[in-house]
Formats: structure tokens, C-alpha cells, sequence
């Protein structure tokens, strides 16, 4: 069976992981396997003493799904490398007066979507399947994804 890994960033020291489940893109940080967040929901937050939803609570940065739900804790990274997190996987920086849509904006621009588009490429039959299943936080990503491709001349059947 095909990796569902898309798209992999070293991030202050760690490797993160972007890859597909049949409930959408998730983020992951590799070797935490109970550390994910979804994409198109989540945001880098910092936070003094969150709650952890897998772990302890925590101060310093964060992934946190909606802005309050914190996922992913990223103890002794900065702005720079929260900045990256931003660029590579689409996780916009909390911000309070940012629309609620705007983490799913983020990812279409991000370079985890442009690898979500070629592991599509590569792993039709699976992508297929996986867009079948029940994507509640970014629904129409394998669609979006032909809709690009046709429009790049790649090859993502409907």
C-alpha cells in the first residue's frame, strides 16, 4: 500500500508529517503518533499553560484545532520556526479577529497542498477511496485537488 505521507518539513529540530485519512489531511509530528491536528482548522497559537488534548499541559507554541483545541505542543520553537510551520502546512498564526476560514485558505496556498496535489497524482486509486470516506474539516479536498490539476494538466480523475 502507498505512504499516506504528502508532505514532510524539519521544523526547529523535529520532522513533520502531513498525510491523508479518510476524514481529510492531518498534521503529525513523526514518532508522536498521538500528536495530530487537522489541516484547514488548526492553527499555531501560543499559548503560557494550555492543556494538551494527548498530553500535558504546556507553555510555548502550539497547533491548536479552532484556535482553542490544543493538539500538537512544539516546546522551544520561535516565531521563526512557527513562521515556517505557517509556510510549509498552511497553519496560519492564531490571530482573535482572523475568519474562521482562513486556516483553510492557508492550506490551498501552502506547499503541503502542492504535496497533497502530486501524491494524488501518484496514488489515484487510493486518494479516491480515502475521498470517499467522511472529510468533515476540508470535504471537498480531492475534488479541489482535480480541479488544480486540470488546470496544471495533471492527471486526477474524478
Amino acid at each position: 500500500m502507498a505512504s499516506l505521507i504528502f508532505h514532510t518539513a524539519r521544523v526547529g529540530g523535529r520532522i513533520l508529517e502531513a498525510f491523508i485519512t479518510s476524514e481529510g489531511p492531518l498534521l503529525t509530528i513523526k514518532g508522536s503518533p498521538f500528536s495530530q491536528a487537522e489541516l484547514g482548522v488548526s492553527v499555531l497559537r501560543y499559548a503560557d499553560h494550555a492543556e494538551g488534548y494527548f498530553g500535558p499541559p504546556g507553555t510555548g507554541w502550539w497547533i491548536a484545532k479552532y484556535g482553542n483545541d490544543y493538539r500538537i505542543h512544539l516546546p522551544g520553537i520561535g516565531q521563526a520556526e512557527a513562521e515556517q510551520i505557517a509556510q510549509e502546512f498552511g497553519v496560519p498564526i492564531w490571530m482573535p479577529t482572523a475568519s474562521p476560514h482562513s486556516a483553510m485558505t492557508e492550506f490551498y496556498r501552502s506547499r503541503a497542498w502542492d504535496g497533497l496535489k502530486l501524491w494524488i497524482r501518484k496514488n489515484t486509486i487510493v486518494a479516491r477511496r480515502l475521498s470517499r470516506g467522511h472529510p468533515h474539516y476540508l470535504p471537498q479536498w480531492y475534488e479541489a485537488a482535480a480541479e488544480d490539476g486540470q488546470a496544471l494538466n495533471l492527471t486526477c480523475p474524478r
